[in-house]
């Protein structure tokens, strides 16, 4: 709801003493996307606990049906719907299931956080509040649901109770008359255009309409959401709980609310739904041990422990760069570095020398004799490629990459042993192509260390060469596993890996101190000034993600909801924000900056007219940023079809930059 309409509402209140307010959708929101989802989540219980296949959803709503039909007054109530229900149970088993239904009521209702401030609005200014509903359930099942949520009313009135319903006027004129009020002396509030609005206008009454599906979600894939139940579920359930903490979710004006409130919406039902799977995998697996990789395990080892698991986990100071050098002393020719290393398409000779380990200073005389600049950006292939470069790494480069790897190796030798990496050890990391856990498997094999390492991840890149030699599983993603959202998630990968940043640097390798060895940090990126700014919005996301595993965790209804959720459900809110930003969320997330040979933003911000006078520039600019979608809408605008253009123009833009 926006200020305006909150406005009206309250200048409404100002003229009323009595506040009248629909309960169920206005004043109250369930947990699911509709009443009968109710009966979707309830049957999976029934089925358990009386070992059938009750398909009680669908008789549940036929029972209904049945009993509006057969009703001589057009009000039902529970009792009556549940006459109707025949499932041939044992005695007991029908009551047992309606005192279900109310408990599951009970659970699921929450407050709707865009009434809530009025409904405080109302206290505050000392109104008379009357809450009116038509509903089956009985008068002491709401009065629990009320309690439950601390909402206080001078008068409550059922339909279910009085045999009377508001979408034919007997319910408010019994209520007036209970009261004794003039219509012209209440204002109602509801949700149901013909029962909230217009009928008591026919009475006398003044009435405002409020929309069922108005929501503070900032992201909802709207065809999912009228195709898939589960991921509306979801939906509902976020939109019931986000409201409910520090950050300010109904109107996120400001950076830091906007990002704990995307964090919990789009990072936190992926990174609720990848502990519960990485759970169920370690206990088949028989997993004896767990090692969260740095620096994105980090934040999984936080959320992991929400789950109180009891296997044995431990941090391990890792990165592509610490595992990856310490191998390349077992194969140091330059032309299987695209094999072995994950290298950008642009690249400078600085960024390559760094990643196998060195520093680019003491060659970049020899490079510059050449036609060398160690600062330009050179295309990866074309430079692994050129002759002048191979002879140059020949020469001056390739042996002191094989000393300082076999160094390293001794290193995290002694490393792994020191953190008792061996048995059966679970490694946990974000993924993608599976190059860190190839070359710790290469490691330990020379080294013969008894561990028989499992790879989990948030998703495995299905056209990475290594996956068919190692144990490794995606959860997003992974080969012959959702790939096309492999290809989405390609489209905002930067975002992915910023909400899963540590506090730390980067891990380059180890050395030796004390007799103990300890991993040797890079700066942490987030100590330049021009981005701290920048990782205060992070852990606002990611605080935003874990108080969003806290909610499922502390609440039944969230657990149930959650329970059988497929990942592509659980990452379809991140996907609308990578694949299809809002104007305001490609600026807040296209500001992040990352470090590469300097600082950028993930998203460049151009002028879409100058783009168009110069298409060179928008190719360098569209290649150079790394959320590329962003890019389009920074420049352009949030138009529907971005992500299409986006897609066409991806292959021509590199040609055309380089």
């Amino acid at each position: 709801m926006d200020n305006k309409k909150l406005t009206e509402i309250k200048t409404c209140i100002d003229r009323y003493q009595y506040i009248s307010f629909d309960i169920f959708d206005t004043i109250v929101k369930r947990d699911c996307c509709k009443p009968a989802e109710l009966f979707r989540l309830m049957e999976k219980r029934i089925n358990e606990k009386f070992h059938i296949e009750s398909y009680f959803a669908i008789r549940r709503v036929q029972a209904e049906k049945r009993s509006v039909e057969q009703s001589r007054v057009g009000e039902i109530t529970l009792g009556e719907i549940y006459e109707h229900l025949d499932l041939h149970l044992p005695a007991g088993g029908i009551e047992w299931i309606k005192q279900q239904e109310q408990d599951f009521e009970c659970e699921f209702c929450q407050w709707n956080p865009l009434m809530k401030p009025v409904y405080e609005y109302c206290r505050s200014q000392h109104k008379k509040v009357i809450l009116i509903t038509d509903m089956y359930l009985p008068r002491n099942c709401i009065e629990r649901i009320l309690e439950k949520l601390g909402i206080r009313c001078e008068a409550l009135f059922v339909s279910s109770e009085v045999k009377q319903r508001k979408s034919r006027g007997g319910l408010f004129r019994y209520a007036l008359s209970r009261l004794g009020l003039k219509p012209e002396e209440v204002f109602h509030i509801g949700d149901n255009r013909k029962s909230d609005f217009l009928m008591p206008k026919l009475l006398g009454m003044h009435s405002i309409h409020i929309p069922t599906e108005a929501k503070l979600n900032l992201f909802i894939d709207r065809r999912a959401y009228k195709a898939d139940s589960s991921y509306a579920d979801l939906c509902a359930f976020i939109n019931a709980h986000a409201a409910t903490h520090d950050w300010d979710a109904i109107h996120p004006s400001e950076p830091s609310d906007y990002f704990s409130q995307a964090g919990y919406e789009a990072e936190g039902p992926v990174l609720y739904g990848f502990i519960k799977w990485l759970q169920d995998r370690f206990r088949k697996d028989g997993i004896e041990k767990v090692f969260f990789l740095a620096r994105d395990g980090q934040l999984m080892q936080e959320a992991f422990a929400k789950l109180r698991n009891g296997i044995p986990c431990e941090y391990m100071y890792a990165s592509r760069r610490a595992l990856i050098v310490p191998m390349l002393w077992m194969d140091a020719e330059l032309e299987h570095l695209e094999k072995n290393m994950t290298l950008p398409l642009l690249i400078t000779i600085k960024a390559l020398i760094k990643k196998l380990g060195l520093a680019y200073q003491p060659y970049d005389t020899a490079f510059k004799t050449m036609g060398f600049d160690c600062l330009k950006t050179y295309n990866r292939h074309e430079l692994l490629k050129n002759q002048k470069f191979n002879e140059i790494y020949e020469q001056y480069v390739k042996q002191d990459v094989i000393r300082n790897s076999k160094e390293q190796y001794d290193l995290l030798l002694q490393y792994l042993r020191q953190i008792h990496f061996k048995g059966k050890a679970a490694i946990v990391d974000i993924g993608w192509f599976g190059h860190m856990q190839a070359a710790l498997e290469k490691i330990i094999k020379v080294a013969n260390i008894p561990a028989d390492i499992h790879g989990y991840y948030l998703g495995l890149t299905p056209i990475s060469s290594l996956l068919g030699n190692m144990q490794a599983s995606g959860y997003l993603f992974d080969k012959g596993k959702h790939e096309a959202v492999a290809e989405k998630e390609a489209t905002f990968n930067s975002i992915v890996e910023a909400l899963f940043t540590a506090d730390h640097g980067t891990t380059l390798g180890y050395q030796k101190e004390n007799k103990e060895i300890i991993p040797v940090l890079d700066v942490w990126e987030y100590e330049n000034p021009k981005l701290q700014g920048n990782y205060t919005w992070i852990r606002d996301a990611q605080k935003g993600a874990l108080t969003f595993i806290d909610d499922v965790l502390g609440s039944q209804s969230g657990q149930i909801i959650l329970e059988n959720m497929d990942s592509r459900a659980a990452f379809l809110n991140w996907i609308q924000l990578g694949c299809y930003p809002s104007s305001r969320c490609a600026d807040y997330f296209g500001s992040l900056h990352f470090e590469d040979d300097g600082v950028q933003p993930l998203a460049i911000q151009g002028s879409g007219i100058g783009y168009l006078v110069s298409p060179k520039k928008l190719a360098h600019d569209f290649v150079k940023s790394a959320w590329r979608v962003g890019f389009l809408t920074r420049s352009f605008g949030a138009w529907p079809g971005r992500y299409m253009v986006y897609k066409r123009i991806r292959r021509l833009a590199h040609r055309v930059a380089r």
